[in-house]
């Protein structure tokens, strides 16, 4: 869905839930806005397209932070536009590339068992 000149929304739906992805560009970028949960890659690169843009001609992707519903396909439309730069907040960076674990995930680790189970 167009929100202004240059900029779309895309929604993404899968069994995980929806999310909304925005693309943006200009003559020289095509800028995607996070990248949705693991798996739903297939839907982003369709709805780049639908968009009338190829996701291998993405030049930067912006992770607004660490939740797995905004970095979760960003290991695989690199594979697509591996020239793309990735650009997060440097406090973000550590939990996005596995160097920490991501706070949410933590916080399930601490307080939860493993059958769900709040402890």
């Amino acid at each position: 869905m167009k929100i202004a000149e240059n900029v779309e929304m895309l929604e993404i739906s899968s069994t995980l839930g929806k999310v909304y992805l925005t693309l943006t560009w200009d003559e020289k970028s095509l800028v995607l806005i996070d990248t949705g949960f693991p798996g739903q890659t297939d839907a982003i690169v369709q709805a780049i397209g639908s968009a009338g843009f190829s996701a291998e001609n993405i030049t930067h992707i912006i992770l607004t932070h660490q939740d797995m519903d905004h970095v979760g396909c960003a290991k695989d439309l690199l594979k697509l536009a591996p020239n793309a730069q990735v650009v997060a907040h440097a406090e973000e960076a550590p939990y996005i590339n596995g160097q920490k674990v991501p706070i949410k995930l933590a916080f399930m680790f601490e307080h939860y068992d493993k059958t769900g189970v709040h402890v």
